[in-house]
């Protein structure tokens, strides 16, 4: 379980690493600090592509090996949400 004081915490390291993945597969990934939401003990927390033309199944996996990540690190309940910006 996450704690409110955990999150500027987890929120940065799936900003670094959903940043860097993204970039490796030539897409910028932002995810802001007021895009959280802490809900029955789960931390969702959205990202958004900045690069035009990029849709949420795009970098799913991406996602998908980040939360895998933090699990391995014993951060668990943590979904990270692909979202379009509109």
């Amino acid at each position: 379980m996450i704690s409110q004081t955990q999150i500027p915490e987890v929120i940065t390291k799936i900003r670094d690493r959903v940043s860097t993945k993204g970039l490796e597969r030539r897409m910028d990934l932002q995810v802001e600090d007021r895009d959280y939401r802490l809900e029955d003990d789960w931390l969702y927390v959205c990202v958004y592509p900045v690069t035009k033309g990029i849709r949420p199944y795009d970098y799913a996996e991406i996602l998908a090996e980040t939360e895998k990540e933090l699990r391995a690190e014993g951060i668990d309940n943590v979904l990270i949400v692909p979202t379009r910006e509109d």
